[in-house]
């Protein structure tokens, strides 16, 4: 597949790109529709047939495309949830066009934060600390992003799980310092809001370890409306508990709702939710072939195309 061009890490996390423009002037009709009566749907059918198609996948089918706002093909949304989240996405701040996802979702590790290398270093300082014991990162890195931490160190060790865990934080929590994020991604993040998207993170870390990035980085601090972590489901990634959370939590329906990754776990937990899974290939944790493996709706290799698919 050849080498990939992986995005610069964070310089400046203030920089943004320019606004959306192309105002469509049919949001304003979409707008009464959340002030009066529902319009006649064949009307509504005829406007979005006529509408101009902008997006591509760059992979797999767009069977669960299209959301409240690009489901206006088929009528004006169905359920009060669905109506409500049309209608606040419509009336957002700088909204000037139909967005296929109103809702997306964001894994943090290796998707908005380069944080791949200090893990794999706090793992192996941890292996190596308690267990006597040199592992391969490929070995390591093959289960991030999945059940969380406390689930790792009980795979290298049951019996010293707690152990392990102790020695990995103490280690991890100082190379925080020297976390970078992915900045092109960042940049996105206002746009993404202006464009009416309610963008949230689903993670298994833990609170206290999230919110070392957050205050890291103010551009994710302050761009969330919703952070799902460990300890707010009981199960977790691939499962699709976490995903179902932030999609509730933020008054969505999965089919309005894309959830970006860059793990195996993360596009199997969006696609058991049956939200729209984008597969990211700047992680540096899992090969590109082993994300394509799990059949994502998309993937991307830059943040740019991210614009495309959704």
């Amino acid at each position: 597949m050849g080498t990939r061009r992986r995005p610069s890490r964070l310089h400046d996390h203030r920089r943004q790109l320019p606004a959306p423009h192309g105002a469509d002037p049919r949001r304003d009709d979409a707008r009464k529709r959340c002030r009066g009566p529902a319009p006649n749907r064949r009307a509504a059918r005829g406007q979005a047939s006529s509408r101009r198609r902008t997006h591509r996948p760059a992979l797999g089918s767009l069977s669960r495309a299209g959301g409240v706002l690009g489901g206006l093909r088929n009528g004006p949304p169905r359920t009060p949830a669905a109506q409500s989240l049309f209608c606040r996405t419509l009336q957002a701040p700088g909204y000037d066009r139909a967005v296929r996802f109103p809702v997306v979702l964001f894994d943090l590790d290796g998707t908005l934060i380069d944080s791949g290398p200090i893990i794999l270093e706090s793992m192996q300082h941890a292996a190596r600390t308690v267990l006597g014991r040199e592992i391969p990162r490929e070995e390591l890195g093959a289960t991030i992003g999945g059940q969380g931490i406390v689930a790792q160190m009980q795979a290298l060790d049951a019996e010293r799980a707690d152990e392990l865990l102790d020695v990995y934080k103490e280690h991890n929590d100082g190379l925080h310092e020297t976390l970078e994020a992915f900045d092109e991604l960042l940049a996105l993040l206002p746009r993404l809001k202006r464009e009416g998207r309610r963008l949230g993170i689903v993670t298994a870390k833990r609170h206290r370890t999230v919110a070392l990035a957050l205050d890291r980085f103010a551009a994710l601090r302050d761009e969330f409306e919703v952070v799902v972590a460990h300890e707010d489901t009981e199960r977790h990634k691939p499962d699709p508990d976490p995903v179902l959370h932030a999609v509730e939590t933020l008054g969505a329906v999965p089919s309005d709702a894309a959830y970006v990754g860059d793990s195996p776990f993360d596009i199997r937990a969006a696609k058991a939710a049956n939200v729209y899974a984008v597969a990211v290939g700047w992680g540096g944790i899992h090969s590109a072939e082993r994300l394509l493996a799990e059949e994502p709706d998309a993937f991307v290799d830059q943040p740019e195309e991210l614009l495309d698919v959704l």
